[in-house]
Protein backbone atom coordinates (compact mmCIF):
# COMPACT_ATOMS: atom_id res chain seq x y z
CA UNK A 1 0.00 0.00 0.00
CA UNK A 2 1.27 3.53 -1.52
CA UNK A 3 0.57 6.87 0.70
CA UNK A 4 -0.27 9.28 -2.06
CA UNK A 5 1.46 11.80 -0.25
CA UNK A 6 5.20 10.61 -0.33
CA UNK A 7 4.85 10.74 -4.02
CA UNK A 8 4.36 14.12 -4.52
CA UNK A 9 7.53 14.70 -2.98
CA UNK A 10 8.86 12.22 -5.44
CA UNK A 11 12.58 13.14 -5.69
CA UNK A 12 12.41 16.29 -3.26
CA UNK A 13 11.77 14.31 0.08
CA UNK A 14 14.55 14.70 1.27
CA UNK A 15 14.43 18.62 0.70
CA UNK A 16 11.04 18.51 2.00
CA UNK A 17 11.69 16.59 5.22
CA UNK A 18 14.58 19.09 6.05
CA UNK A 19 12.24 22.06 5.34
CA UNK A 20 9.99 21.12 7.84
CA UNK A 21 13.01 20.47 10.20
CA UNK A 22 14.11 23.78 9.63
CA UNK A 23 10.48 25.02 10.48
CA UNK A 24 10.98 23.23 13.95
CA UNK A 25 14.18 24.55 14.98
CA UNK A 26 13.60 27.93 14.08
CA UNK A 27 10.39 27.55 16.52
CA UNK A 28 12.78 26.24 19.08
CA UNK A 29 10.79 22.85 18.97
CA UNK A 30 12.00 18.96 19.36
CA UNK A 31 13.09 17.99 16.32
CA UNK A 32 11.49 14.20 15.79
CA UNK A 33 10.95 12.20 12.32
CA UNK A 34 7.42 12.20 13.25
CA UNK A 35 6.65 15.69 13.32
CA UNK A 36 8.70 15.89 10.56
CA UNK A 37 6.94 13.74 8.53
CA UNK A 38 3.52 15.03 9.74
CA UNK A 39 4.55 18.62 8.24
CA UNK A 40 5.80 17.49 5.14
CA UNK A 41 2.71 15.42 4.61
CA UNK A 42 4.18 12.20 4.16
CA UNK A 43 4.25 8.70 6.19
CA UNK A 44 5.61 8.45 9.45
CA UNK A 45 8.10 5.81 8.04
CA UNK A 46 8.81 8.46 4.95
CA UNK A 47 11.97 9.57 6.58
CA UNK A 48 13.77 6.72 7.20
CA UNK A 49 14.27 6.47 4.01
CA UNK A 50 16.50 9.41 3.99
CA UNK A 51 17.78 9.50 7.53
CA UNK A 52 18.35 6.30 10.07
CA UNK A 53 17.69 8.56 13.36
CA UNK A 54 16.48 12.01 14.74
CA UNK A 55 19.93 12.61 15.34
CA UNK A 56 20.76 12.16 11.56
CA UNK A 57 18.56 14.57 11.03
CA UNK A 58 19.20 17.08 13.45
CA UNK A 59 22.87 16.56 11.86
CA UNK A 60 21.69 16.98 8.28
CA UNK A 61 19.95 20.47 9.79
CA UNK A 62 23.41 21.07 11.24
CA UNK A 63 25.11 20.69 8.39
CA UNK A 64 23.19 23.44 6.56
CA UNK A 65 23.35 25.81 9.42
CA UNK A 66 27.21 25.70 8.97
CA UNK A 67 26.93 26.02 5.05
CA UNK A 68 24.73 29.35 5.88
CA UNK A 69 27.55 30.45 8.92
CA UNK A 70 29.71 29.88 5.85
CA UNK A 71 28.36 31.59 3.57
CA UNK A 72 27.63 34.66 5.59
CA UNK A 73 31.43 34.57 6.25
CA UNK A 74 32.39 34.46 2.92
CA UNK A 75 30.00 37.56 1.65
CA UNK A 76 32.14 40.13 3.94
CA UNK A 77 33.93 41.74 1.17
CA UNK A 78 35.72 44.38 3.09
CA UNK A 79 39.36 45.57 1.24
CA UNK A 80 41.58 45.51 4.38
CA UNK A 81 42.24 41.59 5.96
CA UNK A 82 41.98 43.48 9.33
CA UNK A 83 39.17 44.95 8.61
CA UNK A 84 37.70 42.25 7.02
CA UNK A 85 38.23 39.50 10.07
CA UNK A 86 36.81 42.42 11.96
CA UNK A 87 33.27 42.15 9.84
CA UNK A 88 33.61 38.29 9.80
CA UNK A 89 33.55 38.54 13.35
CA UNK A 90 30.58 40.59 13.97
CA UNK A 91 28.98 38.48 11.03
CA UNK A 92 29.54 35.82 13.55
CA UNK A 93 27.51 37.28 16.28
CA UNK A 94 24.83 38.50 14.35
CA UNK A 95 24.74 35.30 12.14
CA UNK A 96 24.07 33.33 16.16
CA UNK A 97 21.93 36.08 17.52
CA UNK A 98 19.80 36.08 14.40
CA UNK A 99 19.43 32.31 14.14
CA UNK A 100 19.72 31.10 18.05
CA UNK A 101 18.20 28.03 17.81
CA UNK A 102 19.83 26.85 14.90
CA UNK A 103 23.09 28.07 16.18
CA UNK A 104 22.52 26.03 19.43
CA UNK A 105 21.73 23.06 17.19
CA UNK A 106 26.05 23.47 15.45
CA UNK A 107 27.54 22.94 18.86
CA UNK A 108 25.25 20.08 20.04
CA UNK A 109 27.06 17.94 21.97
CA UNK A 110 24.93 14.96 20.76
CA UNK A 111 26.12 15.90 17.35
CA UNK A 112 29.99 15.92 17.77
CA UNK A 113 31.47 12.40 16.90
CA UNK A 114 32.91 13.31 13.72
CA UNK A 115 32.86 9.74 12.75
CA UNK A 116 29.14 9.29 13.12
CA UNK A 117 28.44 12.78 11.00
CA UNK A 118 31.12 13.09 8.81
CA UNK A 119 29.49 15.46 6.53
CA UNK A 120 28.44 17.47 9.68
CA UNK A 121 32.02 17.47 10.67
CA UNK A 122 33.33 18.54 7.28
CA UNK A 123 31.17 21.57 6.70
CA UNK A 124 32.19 22.49 10.66
CA UNK A 125 35.42 22.20 9.50
CA UNK A 126 35.03 24.58 5.71
CA UNK A 127 33.37 27.08 8.43
CA UNK A 128 36.52 27.23 11.08
CA UNK A 129 38.78 27.47 7.58
CA UNK A 130 37.06 30.62 7.02
CA UNK A 131 38.20 32.12 9.85
CA UNK A 132 41.52 30.57 10.15
CA UNK A 133 42.54 31.91 6.80
CA UNK A 134 41.52 34.87 7.80
CA UNK A 135 43.66 34.68 10.90
CA UNK A 136 46.70 33.68 9.10
CA UNK A 137 46.28 37.02 6.71
CA UNK A 138 45.98 39.29 9.37
CA UNK A 139 48.96 37.30 11.12
CA UNK A 140 50.68 36.98 7.88
CA UNK A 141 51.63 33.65 8.98
CA UNK A 142 50.67 29.90 7.91
CA UNK A 143 47.37 28.73 8.81
CA UNK A 144 48.35 26.10 11.05
CA UNK A 145 50.32 28.76 12.77
CA UNK A 146 47.28 30.59 12.86
CA UNK A 147 45.28 28.00 14.40
CA UNK A 148 45.24 29.13 18.13
CA UNK A 149 44.27 32.43 17.55
CA UNK A 150 41.76 31.70 15.42
CA UNK A 151 40.51 29.17 18.38
CA UNK A 152 40.61 32.19 20.77
CA UNK A 153 39.05 34.45 18.17
CA UNK A 154 36.09 31.57 17.69
CA UNK A 155 35.66 31.59 21.64
CA UNK A 156 35.41 35.59 21.78
CA UNK A 157 32.80 35.26 19.01
CA UNK A 158 30.92 32.10 20.68
CA UNK A 159 31.00 33.47 24.25
CA UNK A 160 29.60 36.75 22.89
CA UNK A 161 26.77 34.82 21.06
CA UNK A 162 25.68 32.33 23.85
CA UNK A 163 25.62 35.51 26.62
CA UNK A 164 23.56 37.56 23.84
CA UNK A 165 20.80 34.49 23.77
CA UNK A 166 20.87 34.20 27.09
CA UNK A 167 19.76 36.90 27.88
CA UNK A 168 22.50 38.04 30.18
CA UNK A 169 24.12 41.38 28.15
CA UNK A 170 20.53 42.60 27.60
CA UNK A 171 20.73 43.26 31.69
CA UNK A 172 23.33 45.47 31.27
CA UNK A 173 21.78 47.77 28.37
CA UNK A 174 24.70 46.78 26.07
CA UNK A 175 23.03 46.54 22.32
CA UNK A 176 24.09 43.31 20.15
CA UNK A 177 25.03 45.57 17.61
CA UNK A 178 27.47 46.87 20.21
CA UNK A 179 28.67 43.53 21.17
CA UNK A 180 29.41 42.46 17.39
CA UNK A 181 31.61 45.15 16.88
CA UNK A 182 33.06 44.87 20.15
CA UNK A 183 33.81 41.18 19.35
CA UNK A 184 35.14 42.27 15.69
CA UNK A 185 37.68 45.04 17.17
CA UNK A 186 38.95 42.44 19.40
CA UNK A 187 39.25 39.65 17.34
CA UNK A 188 41.16 41.30 14.30
CA UNK A 189 43.90 42.57 18.03
CA UNK A 190 44.06 38.72 18.59
CA UNK A 191 45.30 38.34 15.12
CA UNK A 192 47.53 40.33 15.34
CA UNK A 193 49.41 39.55 18.67
CA UNK A 194 53.04 38.14 17.90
Amino acid sequence: MTNRSVGKHHGDLRCALLAAGRALVDADAPVTLREVARRAGVSPGAPYHHFRSHEHLRAALAQEGFEALAAALRGVTAPEPGARLAEMAATYVRFGVAHGPMYRLLFDPTLADAAEHPALDASARAAFGILVTAVATVAACPPEAAAGRAVRAWALGHGAVLLLLDGHVARLGVSPEGVAEQVGADVARIAREA
